[in-house]
């Protein structure tokens, strides 16, 4: 899968990965700082979990939209 991916698409998986990583840490770093939200294990879990879906979700829709991309060819 990822032989086929060009190094300047790669760049822009890697470097938006990144970027959701940063944004989603400083969403939380904030909330944590205006809110007195007690990070006990659940909360820790619950959030991790929901980072984890989202940040799935959000690579499985970019390589289904490459793959998309690339089959409309005809090749």
């Amino acid at each position: 899968m990822f032989e086929d991916l060009s190094r300047s698409e790669l760049t822009v998986y890697v470097g938006s990965g990144v970027f959701v990583i940063v944004v989603f840490a400083t969403a939380l770093i904030a909330i944590g700082r205006a809110t007195p939200i007690s990070f006990n294990t659940w909360t820790t879990v619950f959030i991790m979990t929901g980072f984890t879906l989202f940040l799935g979700s959000y690579f499985v829709s970019m390589f289904v939209w490459d793959w998309l991309q690339g089959d409309r060819g005809g090749s």
